[in-house]
């Protein structure tokens, strides 16, 4: 059993008729958890998770680059490298 949540955002960068957004969570109970506040909260953790995806993929490895590594555990190795060094620039 899930709850979904949708809703839309104004900010200048939506363009018009854009589909909303859908929440999917398993807090179920409206008055333990508002909609509005698990809306602001995924908002902010989305956009720490895009920049931090964008600076993986087109800053730190380069667009169209593969990993390196050739077996799981270098290649987890290698994800694991690359998320170090972008939270210690960051």
């Amino acid at each position: 059993t899930v709850r979904v949540i949708e809703y839309t955002l104004s900010h200048p960068s939506r363009t018009k008729g854009e589909a909303p957004i859908r929440l999917i969570t398993t807090l179920l109970d409206p008055a333990q958890a508002p909609a509005l506040e698990l809306a602001a909260l995924y908002y902010g953790e989305r956009w720490e998770e895009e920049s931090a995806f964008d600076e993986l993929k087109t800053h730190q490895r380069g667009a169209g680059r593969v990993l390196r590594s050739k077996s799981p555990d270098m290649v987890t190795q290698e994800i694991y490298a690359h998320l170090l060094v972008y939270y210690a620039i960051r």
